[in-house]
């Protein structure tokens, strides 16, 4: 697809957030480099990435991953608001309500309500959706 067909897609829906796009030569057929959309933006991820790419009527635009949903590990500060809610124990596999957090010296501590054990929070990996 052309630039002006990429925008009237992003605008109407069709290209949701976190969707990957190819830019093409269509002349060489080559990969430029690749974008994200993602955030109402267009993000450069690779390759050599010029505004000018935008016009050129000899560049295509292709979908190359769509809608795909990034989710990071919680952080400490997110934590910190999720007293009494469920996260995802990805290590385990199940849902837990945390139920506690703290810090000794330089190591964080959560604990959760299906144990009274503290468990520290680098060897967790705790999300707000359930993984795969």
């Amino acid at each position: 697809m052309k630039s002006n067909e990429l925008f009237e897609q992003i605008h109407s829906g069709q290209i949701k957030d976190n969707t990957k796009i190819s830019v093409i030569n269509e002349l060489t057929g080559n990969c430029i480099t690749e974008i994200e959309y993602k955030n109402q933006r267009l993000n450069w991820i690779s390759g050599e990435f010029d505004t000018s790419f935008l016009c050129n009527i000899d560049i295509d635009f292709e979908i190359i991953e769509e809608n795909k949903e990034i989710e990071e590990k919680l952080d400490w500060e997110e934590i910190i608001g999720s007293v009494g809610k469920p996260v995802w124990d990805n290590k385990r596999k199940k849902w837990r309500v945390l139920d506690y957090y703290c810090r000794e010296r330089d190591v964080l501590y959560v604990s959760f309500s299906d144990t009274s054990n503290r468990e520290k929070f680098e060897e967790k990996e705790l999300y707000f959706k359930e993984r795969e």
